[in-house]
């Protein structure tokens, strides 16, 4: 693109090979790697199977338990009296 801006310094990095990462490993170190991923891809799989069995979870934010107070008690008398009706207040006093 036209507008994109251009580096003003050249750019020095290290060249990278083309080797895998297995390639640098010795045969007893890929087959303990190989052994590694093969029970956790099987973990993963039993999980995955478990789940699609029809159990449904929960979202977190039905999980928590949180108690809210309310900004206003209702045992406060000058928060009561702003909202309750005047008949109210009148046999409240009488």
């Amino acid at each position: 693109m036209c507008s994109t801006p251009k580096p003003k310094a050249v750019v020095k990095g290290k060249q990278g090979n083309n080797e895998t990462l297995l390639s640098n490993m010795s045969a007893e170190a890929r087959k303990r790697f190989a052994e590694r991923a093969n029970k956790a891809q099987e973990k993963r799989d039993e999980q995955t199977q478990r789940g699609n069995q029809g159990t449904v979870t929960t979202p977190i934010s039905q999980r928590v338990k949180t108690t809210k107070r309310p900004k206003h008690s209702d045992n406060n008398l000058g928060y009561w009296l702003l909202r309750a009706n005047p008949t109210d207040i009148l046999h409240w006093i009488l």
